[in-house]
């Protein structure tokens, strides 16, 4: 069995904290059994690691986001860069016929798919080797999925209708997809029985490979990279699940939840507040998320989340802030001025350009918690950090020099791969040389 675990998305819904650099499972907001900070994506590798399935996955993300896998699930991690952002289906195609063609996996093998930005108890996980045997045994079924059992009649999910009465083994063969209903008919989704659509689904490798061949696709993996604008910009859900007759679903009955919304999200945070903020009074049930190094003060405002960022601050009840992503697109689109390529922010202060050397001059400002992590700039010329708060280790690439202790007013010339990793919270200042011939990304 091999897992695909899909990392797309900017997650609209997490502003001001996700956004196109830093999707939602990129943040740190969770904590492990030891107390420690992690993030959705780390929370689900561990989840996959505990019964021993990391080593049979693959993680697929855009360019923009695939050196955040790499600081927050390591270097040793199989991933895999999409040449472009086109929803889960091309992703999902092209995942399936690089395991094939790159990594040799053959066309008999179940391969399940699943998203890193949702939560659950570690019975859910376990049900992936029973999808993976049902579908095995099962002559009749081409996809299995796995749904789950509502907690509520909820509008952020779809759903999925079974056959009842006709398993086939633990699998119920399904009758209809439903998109993401309006209240009244979730309720009457939730009384017939219907499960909620959590995005994981299983076929074989060569399942997905002679789809795209019925489609006149590319199988191959280089073909397919090369020529993948197109492929149909559309959720695997909609180009594959919703029209295959032979699929069939596991239910889940336990905890699950797709932390895409701040009062979901909020409900799995083991703190009330984070940052620099102070409540007092009645605010039962009020979350206050800060990343600004200015403080905040709330007094009886209950039942409400309230979180700030560089790019702006949400104040909003609870129940209100599903509705986010609309709200959102009335603000006036301001370029960004964080760019998150390293766990900590970094927050551009000037750009000069050079132009007789066609090179490009940038100073930031980049804020580091306890034991976050900067590396060199992957376009820089010529890169100079100087720390003006806190401490850290300071890991060289130079093998005469490999590891310095850092404080507060030393200056370091950065050479490629260096690193440096914060002992304590920690503010540096970066003075960056950039080429203004391979420099894609503007901030």
């Amino acid at each position: 069995m091999r897992i695909i675990l899909l990392s797309g998305g900017e997650g609209k819904r997490l502003w001001p904290l996700s956004n196109a650099l830093r999707s939602k499972p990129f943040l740190r907001l969770l904590q492990d059994q030891s107390g420690e900070r992690i993030s959705l994506i780390q929370n689900t590798m561990k989840e996959l690691d505990s019964l021993g399935y990391s080593d049979n996955t693959i993680v697929v993300a855009s360019a923009t986001h695939i050196e955040q896998v790499h600081e927050h699930l390591g270097r040793k991690v199989q991933s895999l860069v999409e040449p472009q952002r086109r929803d889960t289906f091309p992703a999902v195609a092209l995942a399936t016929s690089y395991l094939h063609d790159e990594l040799g996996v053959d066309r008999e093998e179940i391969v399940i798919v699943m998203p890193v930005d949702s939560q659950a108890d570690q019975s859910f996980y376990q049900l992936l080797p029973i999808l993976e045997q049902e579908l095995s045994r099962s002559v009749e079924t081409k996809l299995g999925l796995i749904g789950v059992k509502p907690l509520s009649a909820s509008v952020k999910y779809g759903y999925i209708s079974l056959e009842h009465g006709n398993k086939k083994g633990l699998l119920s063969p399904i009758q209809q997809f439903r998109e993401k209903p309006n209240e009244q008919n979730a309720k009457e989704l939730v009384a017939e029985g219907a499960l909620w659509n959590c995005g994981v689904f299983a076929f074989t490798v060569g399942y997905l490979l002679d789809l795209l061949k019925q489609r006149g696709l590319p199988q191959d993996y280089s073909t397919l990279n090369d020529r993948y604008e197109d492929l149909p910009a559309n959720s695997f859900d909609y180009e594959v699940s919703e029209h295959e007759e032979a699929a069939a679903c596991l239910s889940y009955d336990g905890n699950w939840r797709d932390v895409g919304t701040w009062d979901v999200l909020s409900s799995r945070l083991e703190e009330q507040v984070y940052g620099k903020s102070v409540i007092n009074g009645r605010c039962s049930g009020t979350h206050v998320i800060n990343e600004l190094p200015i403080p905040i003060v709330i007094s009886d405002i209950p039942d409400a989340i309230i979180v700030a960022g560089i790019e702006g601050i949400l104040i909003s009840s609870k129940k209100s802030s599903i509705d986010l992503k609309s709200l959102l697109s009335k603000l006036t689109s301001v370029p960004s001025q964080v760019e998150f390529r390293t766990e900590g922010k970094c927050f551009l202060i000037d750009r000069h350009n050079v132009t007789s050397d066609e090179l490009v001059i940038e100073t930031s400002r980049i804020h580091l918690l306890k034991g976050e992590q900067l590396v060199t700039h992957s376009k820089a010329v010529k890169t100079i950090w100087t720390l003006t708060m806190g401490a850290g280790i300071f890991t060289s690439s130079d093998t005469h020099f490999p590891q310095s202790d850092v404080s507060a007013g030393q200056t370091l010339q950065l050479q490629d791969s260096d690193l440096f990793t914060a002992s304590t919270e920690c503010m540096l200042i970066e003075i960056t040389t950039l080429s203004t011939v391979q420099d894609e990304v503007l901030l």
